[in-house]
């Protein structure tokens, strides 16, 4: 009887097996109470996106370590100009994401019902007719809705004690119908506003810890302007350890109103304009921020901040390179020059039914001569939007005060110009106290001088030689003083309207023949400029709309 063999003996006729290599030991799964360190520099994030991201960590994560009720780690270890490290556990960053995505449920009243809604009750409220002042009786409709906290918007709100948050609602306006303007968007919001359960800071943590270099999709909730691909069919992706960021961007960027002024002098805002702050000085800028959120004005108008009505897109990044610096000069006096911006991103969105729409994208370089520009202009109070929105134009493009104006005069209704008290307003305050000044010296006196002083003359002149009033005259009479303005503005009315319609070789045919026909003392250096100003193609239109300027100033 044959005996049994050992298992590692081959049988007779039979080749030995060969011995499997010994697998390899898995790695051991990451531990959820581990800590995670997190480090990020600045020139190595691919957008303005990216970098206020950065910074907006760095608040977040210090006005969450003010909450007593935070959990786990979850703090800045080390920051300085350029670069962030950051330390996170799963608890801690299940804590930053539960205050940065906070959200309560509010009631709302509609005045009609919501499509696929039903209300949860009624109510009947008194209205009062602007026009007829009557007082009628109509109904509202009461709806439950998820309303996104904002903390740490709302604790950078200055508005008075009991006085509504207008910065704070403007965000949650901004938020609620551009960022998550899709529905299936606003579960972060949407989960804690009803209690429920959910992990989304647990799952960064996951991806951060397990694979921070993996590459992910880039949806527009993220970042401003991405789609699934792009027009020639590249997708639009990012990694895991920079994408993070994008969460926390929102926390700091500067929101504004756009304001379109129509033909009837009515003003419409259009969508919102986000200046993204592209930071340069990490940690002065997160140093600067919180101050510069909170000098904002709270005054209303309409129902947004004052402060926050503009009359172009890209004024907003000029206004958020105005308040840094000033916020900086403030704190370092002398070192107003400290920079913490290399730039500001402007994104112009609009909600248009279910999309929103990118109106423009523009970006503005902080420039000390720029920057003085717009301040003095801002400090200015013009009361003109028309005025207004083109005089920072010019700021804008590096243009004189002037520029423009003759075509802005030429294609606006005088309702909105000459004949509006604003605009000339503004065109006084410009020749007399912001833009020049009427106390300089004859012998500094530049062409904007000249124009301005004939103008005068003309229409103080004829306005005494065809009806035979003049200011010495009548003052005093306070009837006759009325019928004064009245005939001076008729003579300006007549004048502008004649210049409008002309340009080149006709305007300063009428500018010579009738603006020059009322004797006017000015000396023989001064005369010659204005001539050679005039026969000089290149400097026809600035005389043109300087004369405008000061037909709409004297009138």
């Amino acid at each position: 009887m044959n005996e049994p063999r050992a298992n590692d003996e081959p049988s007779p006729g039979k080749k030995p097996a060969k011995k499997s290599a010994p697998k390899k030991a898995k790695p051991n799964a990451i531990d959820p109470n581990a800590t995670l360190e997190l480090r990020w520099t600045l020139h190595d994030l691919p957008s303005s996106q990216h970098r206020a991201g950065l910074a907006g960590l760095a608040l977040c994560v210090g006005f969450l370590k003010r909450k007593s009720d935070r959990e786990g780690t979850c703090e800045i270890k080390q920051i300085d100009d350029n670069s962030l490290t950051f330390a996170v556990d799963r608890l801690g960053m299940q804590s930053l994401f539960d205050d940065v995505y906070d959200a309560t449920v509010e009631e709302t009243r509609s005045k009609s019902k919501w499509a696929g809604a039903e209300p949860k009750r009624t109510e009947d409220v008194s209205v009062t007719d602007d026009r007829t002042s009557k007082v009628k009786t109509e109904k509202r409709y009461i709806y439950d809705r998820v309303v996104p906290a904002g903390n740490i918007v709302g604790d950078w709100d200055a508005a008075a004690p009991g006085a509504p948050k207008l910065w704070l609602k403007l965000w949650r306006d901004m938020v609620w119908s551009t960022l998550r303007g899709v529905p299936a968007t606003r579960e972060p919001f949407n989960a804690r506003a009803e209690a429920r359960q959910i992990d989304d800071g647990g799952q960064a943590w996951d991806e951060l810890a397990a694979k921070p270099g993996a590459t992910v999709d880039l949806p527009s909730t993220y970042a401003l302007g991405a789609q699934a691909k792009s027009a020639e069919n590249v997708p639009f992706e990012d990694i895991v350890r920079t994408r993070f960021l994008l969460h926390f961007w929102s926390s700091v960027v500067a929101i504004y109103v756009p304001a379109v002024l129509q033909r009837d002098g009515k003003r419409d805002f259009i969508g919102f304009a986000l200046a993204i702050p592209d930071v340069s000085d990490l940690e002065n800028f997160v140093d600067t921020w919180e101050q510069v959120a909170r000098g904002r004005g709270c005054e209303p108008s309409g129902y947004v901040p004052r402060d926050s009505v503009i009359d172009l897109a890209s004024e907003a990044g000029l206004d958020v390179v105005r308040r840094t610096n000033e916020r900086i000069a403030t704190t370092e006096g002398a070192a107003s020059t400290v920079r913490c911006l290399s730039g500001v991103d402007i994104f112009h969105l609009e909600k248009e039914g279910n999309n929103t729409r990118m109106r423009g994208v523009t970006r503005v370089v902080p420039q000390r001569k720029q920057d003085d520009e717009y301040a003095r202009v801002r400090a200015a109070g013009y009361w003109s939007p028309v005025f207004r929105r083109q005089r920072i134009i010019n700021v804008l493009e590096d243009r004189p005060w002037w520029f423009g104006f003759a075509r802005l005069c030429s294609t606006t209704p005088d309702e909105m110009t000459i004949r509006h008290s604003q605009f000339q307003h503004d065109c006084k305050k410009a020749f007399t106290e912001v833009e020049m000044k009427q106390d300089t010296a004859s012998e500094n006196q530049t062409l904007e001088h000249l124009v301005y002083r004939r103008v005068q003359a003309y229409v103080l002149g004829k306005t005494e030689r065809k009806y035979d009033l003049s200011w010495s005259k009548v003052k005093g009479n306070q009837a006759q003083e009325k019928e004064y303005e009245t005939k001076k503005e008729k003579v300006s009315r007549e004048a502008f309207l004649a210049v409008r319609s002309r340009t080149g070789a006709d305007f300063v045919a009428y500018f010579t023949s009738t603006i020059c026909s009322v004797p006017h003392h000015v000396t023989e250096e001064k005369y010659l400029e204005i001539a050679r100003a005039l026969m000089n193609p290149n400097e026809v239109e600035r005389v043109r709309s300087l004369t405008l300027l000061a037909l709409s100033a004297i009138g």
